[in-house]
């Protein structure tokens, strides 16, 4: 739930990088929060409280489909794309976010924030149990049930664009 590596951020309408090895690569339509006051060891009503806003996010993550086994192949967070804009808390409630995502213009996954597992309080209450959460950290909702392109048994090929859309937030645009 977390970003990762914070070289792996890009920016709306930046090129999402293929893979250099494997040969597959997915998407998750999320949104994202950012930390806009340091905290530490935190309640979800305190976690709440240093939330500055949310953005759409769309994590990606690659993989080669060949591990055998029965369930997932295995992936790797190879970079996240935020934007296009930060809303802050006052102005949304994130679990009332229906967000869609569209593949060269085709709808593949709709679905809501408030399907995702956490709630971003309780998310962040996690994140600071015994660790700093900093002012520009960013964490990702995950993704709703379907929100992804292995959930549809469908996979992205090289140029294809990917947009995530949400009311009130935008549109988050990347191609790969």
């Amino acid at each position: 739930f977390t970003v990762g590596d914070h070289r792996s951020l890009l920016g709306p309408d930046e090129e999402a990088p293929w893979p250099s090895s494997g040969n597959e690569l997915d998407y998750s339509a999320e949104v994202a929060c950012v930390i806009g006051r340091p905290g530490r060891d935190l309640s979800p009503s305190d976690a709440g409280r240093v939330i500055l806003g949310y953005t759409l996010a769309i994590g990606w993550t690659a993989g080669d489909g060949s591990d055998g086994s029965p369930g997932p192949a295995r992936a790797l967070h190879l970079a996240t794309s935020v934007g296009p804009l930060l809303v802050t808390v006052d102005e949304i409630d994130p679990r009332m976010l229906s967000l869609t995502a569209r593949v060269n213009g085709e709808v593949w996954s709709e679905g809501w924030v408030r399907d995702a597992r956490w709630t971003f309080p309780e998310l962040v209450a996690h994140v600071s149990r015994s660790e700093d959460v900093l002012p520009g950290d960013v964490y990702l909702s995950g993704t709703f049930p379907g929100g992804c392109g292995a959930d549809l048994g469908r996979r992205l090929q090289p140029g294809m664009t990917v947009e995530v859309a949400a009311d009130g937030v935008g549109t988050l645009r990347a191609r790969v």
